[in-house]
């Protein structure tokens, strides 16, 4: 799970500036790989929620899914 890591919205924005088909399909798995990682954290927050305040489960819930709006938008564009 490890290479997920290097794959922030950051870098994936650069590369969006890019227009060709085949950089456009290796954007679109980064991106896939970047919600599976940040869905697995998500899941594993949830698993240790009776140390944690229910503000920050939701607030890191809402991180997650504004991710993938701004992912899936970009990804449209392409």
């Amino acid at each position: 799970m490890n290479h997920h890591t290097r794959y922030t919205l950051r870098n994936l924005s650069e590369l969006f500036s890019h227009t060709d088909t085949e950089r456009c399909n290796k954007i679109r798995n980064m991106i896939r790989s970047t919600e599976v990682y940040t869905r697995n954290n998500i899941e594993c927050i949830d698993n240790i929620s009776s140390e944690r305040k229910e503000g920050t489960k939701d607030k890191i819930r809402k991180k997650k899914e504004d991710r993938s709006k701004v992912c899936m938008r970009k990804c449209v564009l392409c």
